[in-house]
């Protein structure tokens, strides 16, 4: 996180200027945390002037944009191992339970690899537009169904995960 900072110290101290009392705050001053000073930055917004909220926003809006293209990663298909990865824990029983990659909100090579490679990503949102999250998504499983069969069971899509 203290590398973040650096990169975005330009946009922090234009927050700053704005709002001088945020250096007193331990987020700031003590152990510096990005995400706790926009999460203040967003809160003083719903509370301030219309100018000043205004400026706030501007300025947060700058901030998580420069934040984005930092954290922004493109999977390098010659080069990482993702989609091999994917492919290897996928390949099991159909009556074994989908597979659950854990990962943080900044990481998307498993999604984009994922996406490559032909997956379908469960990941709590919803099919539609404009996507929305509800934990009900992670119930739901996606099967195959023959057409040509009368039986209604269908077996398990194994080209499926859940990314949490």
């Amino acid at each position: 996180m203290g590398e973040l900072w650096e990169e975005c110290n330009t946009e922090i101290e234009s927050l700053v200027e704005t709002l001088p009392d945020i250096k007193n705050k331990s987020f700031y001053d003590t152990k510096p945390d990005i995400e706790a000073f926009i999460s203040y930055i967003t809160l003083i917004e719903k509370t301030a002037d219309e100018n000043k909220a205004s400026e706030l926003k501007k300025g947060r809006e700058e901030l998580e944009k420069k934040i984005r293209e930092l954290c922004t990663l493109t999977l390098q298909k010659d080069k990482a191992p993702h989609i091999d990865f994917l492919n290897k824990i996928t390949a099991r029983k159909n009556n074994d339970s989908r597979v659950q990659i854990f990962t943080t909100n900044y990481d998307t090579l498993f999604e984009q690899a994922a996406n490559e490679a032909g997956f379908v990503i469960i990941d709590g949102f919803s099919f539609t537009q404009p996507r929305e999250f509800s934990g009900r998504w992670f119930d739901l499983d996606i099967v195959n169904r023959e057409k040509n069969t009368i039986e209604t069971r269908g077996e398990f899509y194994f080209k499926s995960i859940s990314l949490l």
